[in-house]
């Protein structure tokens, strides 16, 4: 039981391999991907599991690894190894392809370990294997540049203007590190919306920011929700990354106008329905 804990905390089985958590997506040989399914079948805790699927965040780190199993696993012989896990009955509803119980076992270190135990088969498969590691362990290399001095943090001027509905973020340091690379901390100075400081501009919510360097082209994507059966809403996009958003659908348009004056800067519209 230690040794397979320990294993776990470590890393996650592949055929021919224990890979540490945290490894890219690119170590297996495919850039830029967010999910790899590997071929081969790895022997683990008594239970043979096939073809394993990495899924990973933004960063492309592998933080899910799922399997298959194709025999009814002994949740008796598992405890026997991994101790006492914690069992959720589902009701299924009368659809028998849904789960109908999953078993958890936390290891420790942030990583997880669980079996969904499925009411009839599915394709091959009768069960589904799910090891997973927290974002908080994830994140750690990344966390601390969220803070990283630099020049633009010494006051400079300061654009603070009429943005209605602004939401400030809501993930956490570590989802942030993980999930929008590239944003900041803003300075205690910075208004929401825009500001300038030491050569460098910025777009702020008032708990992160998104810094550029004066001069050099900046390409945002203005996203426009319209309501329909949801709200709406309105975004800004800087290389796929969320910058700013609001709660309402024309409620970054003042600074949308105002971006679209500064050199080197475009901005694009995409109008879209609320579902």
């Amino acid at each position: 039981m230690v040794r397979l804990l320990h294993d776990l905390r470590w890393g996650f089985p592949v055929p021919g391999a224990q890979v540490p958590w945290g490894s890219a997506m690119a170590r297996f040989g495919v850039e830029g991907a967010r999910q790899l399914t590997l071929d081969g079948t790895v022997s683990f805790a008594g239970l043979e599991l096939y073809v394993p699927t990495l899924v990973g965040g933004t960063r492309d780190l592998v933080r899910v690894v799922t399997y298959e199993v194709r025999a009814p696993p002994d949740r008796a012989a598992l405890e026997a190894v991994l101790g006492e896990g914690r069992v959720q009955v589902l009701p299924n509803h009368g659809q028998p392809h849904q789960v109908a119980e999953v078993w958890t076992w936390d290891c420790g270190h942030d990583v997880s370990f669980a079996i969904s135990v499925f009411a009839a088969q599915r394709g091959a498969a009768i069960a589904g294997v799910y090891l997973t590691c927290e974002d908080e362990r994830l994140a750690r290399p990344y966390v601390a540049a969220l803070t990283d001095d630099a020049p633009w943090r010494r006051p400079g001027t300061v654009e603070a203007l009429d943005v209605r509905g602004l939401e400030p973020c809501a993930l956490t340091d570590a989802q942030l590190a993980l999930r929008r690379p590239g944003l900041q901390r803003p300075a205690d100075w910075a208004p929401t919306g825009l500001w300038r400081s030491a050569g460098s501009w910025g777009l702020a919510d008032g708990r992160v920011t998104t810094v550029f360097r004066e001069g050099t082209p900046v390409a945002l994507v203005h996203e426009r929700t319209l309501p329909a059966r949801g709200p709406g809403g309105s975004c800004l996009r800087a290389d796929g990354v969320v910058a700013l958003v609001s709660s309402d659908p024309y409620g970054l348009d003042g600074l949308v106008s105002r971006l679209a004056r500064i050199s080197g800067v475009t901005v694009v519209l995409e109008v879209h329905h609320a579902d």
